[in-house]
Order: C-alpha cells, then structure tokens, then sequence
C-alpha cells in the first residue's frame, strides 16, 4: 500500500521503535542521537518535497515500511523484527524498484543488513563509510 503524508507520524514511530531495537545497539550514542534527531525531516521529505513514496505493509498492525525516492536511492527499509525472514523486507523493495524509473537504485545499508541485499543483487561500492556516528556500506543494484 501507498503510505499518505497522513501516516508520517505512524511511519516515524514504527521506524523508530524497530530501529531502538535492531540498529540502536550497533550504534555509539552519536549515531543514535543523530538517527533519532533527523528521522521526522527524512520522512517529511520524501513524502512531501522529494518526490517520493512510502511503501507500507500491514499485517493486523505495521510490519514494514520502504521509503525513496523516484530519482533512485532507497532511504528506509524497515520490516519489524517478529515479520523478519518472512518476504515482507523483499517484497516492499521489489516494490519500490518497479516504481523507480531509473536503472539503477542505491542505498546506504546499515552494517548488519548487507547480506540481505547482497542476496538480492545488491553490490558494495567502495568501502564502508561513517558519518555522525552511523556506519553503513553504500551498496548499488542495475535493474534488468
């Protein structure tokens, strides 16, 4: 489904409660702070100024979220961690690819989620990277 500017809060409070649970621990106090502080202005931005989409899954409450953008890059992968291993994370970014114009779609992975994208065709560009306190491995796809 097609998340509305409506579901922003909903949105932000799902990626935040999964991302305290599955991200937060790999991350020093600066990158948590630095995720928390720039969440809300991130979802704002690809809902309402950039462009972009929120693709969102629900079961009987929010299982997941893929927020980006239609020039290309992936911004939020979010899957709760009870739906995990069950095709949601999969399905939200296939879907985000057939809405992506471009040929090629890029992301930031956290350190933690490059097998996942690997197995989906995803390549490293380069080495990883940190910025405010937050590592991550650019990761590119050429769609076919």
């Amino acid at each position: 489904m097609i998340a509305a500017k409506s579901h922003a809060d909903e949105i932000h409070d799902f990626i935040l409660r999964v991302a305290k649970s599955e991200v937060f621990p790999r991350l020093g106090l600066e990158g948590q702070s630095y995720f928390e502080s720039t969440l809300r202005q991130d979802i704002e931005q690809i809902l309402m100024r950039d462009g972009g989409t929120y693709l969102v899954c629900f079961g009987s409450e929010l299982i997941g979220v893929c927020g980006f953008r239609h020039s290309g890059h992936v911004n939020h992968l979010f899957v709760a961690p009870e739906a995990c291993g069950k095709g949601v994370g999969r399905i939200l970014l296939q879907q985000a690819c057939d809405y992506i114009a471009g040929p090629i779609i890029d992301l930031n992975a956290s350190l933690n989620s490059i097998g996942f994208y690997t197995r989906l065709g995803f390549e490293a560009v380069g080495s990883p990277q940190s910025a405010h306190g937050v590592k991550y491995q650019h990761m590119s796809l050429v769609k076919r």
